[in-house]
């Protein structure tokens, strides 16, 4: 899944198994680093490799089973913040397809839910098409103002990323930035500053 808007082909003729593929597809994204939206593939590998862990941990309590990806270990830190990067898409998800959902009741000629569904994923994943009316063959022109109110601001949390927007919304975050810096934390070295911290680590790269 591309994410870059473009259809060569009407799949809403595929019928209903390609449908519920290709919605699952956008879940997926691609892969870490590139500029496509979505969850991308390694967050949803870290999640199953956590979740085995901890089916192995509930079999063999005293084990030590460290989440491994590519032969390195993954942090507790790394794993919150993926967990939380795969929750709070969710629950964006489902208050964007809800949103849509009841805009569309308000409508006599409003999409179903399946379409909403597929709009507000295509939106928050910056695929571009979603299905039905919505889809390549049809336009997001016939959705009410409040609906496009909403898949403008699904588009937005998914390419700037939703962790980043949250903190930059925070009232506590601009307080910590108009403080004057303490010396011990601005003070660099032969490594760069003290306080870094990787875009990797608190899920707010890709």
């Amino acid at each position: 899944m591309t994410t870059t808007g473009f259809a060569t082909v009407d799949w809403a003729a595929w019928g209903t198994a390609a449908t519920l593929t290709l919605l699952a597809l956008m879940f997926a994204g691609a892969c870490a680093g590139s500029a496509s939206g979505s969850v991308k593939v390694v967050r949803h590998l870290v999640i199953f490799r956590f979740a085995r862990r901890e089916l192995e941990q509930a079999v063999h309590p005293d084990a030590v089973l460290p989440v491994r990806v590519s032969g390195r270990v993954i942090g507790g830190q790394v794993l919150r913040s993926v967990l939380l990067y795969a929750l709070l898409y969710l629950l964006v998800l489902a208050v964007g397809t809800f949103g849509l959902a009841l805009d569309a009741g308000a409508d006599a000629g409003g999409a179903g839910v399946f379409t909403t569904l597929g709009a507000a994923a295509a939106c928050l994943g910056n695929v571009g098409p979603a299905f039905g009316e919505l889809g390549p063959a049809g336009s997001y022109a016939p959705l009410g103002g409040a609906s496009k109110v909403i898949l403008g601001a699904l588009m937005l949390l998914g390419r700037i990323k939703i962790v980043p927007l949250a903190v930059l919304l925070r009232r506590g975050y601009w307080r910590a930035q108009a403080r004057p810096a303490h010396p011990a934390l601005t003070s660099s070295s032969p490594h760069g500053s003290v306080n870094w911290i990787p875009d990797h680590a608190c899920g707010c790269a890709g």
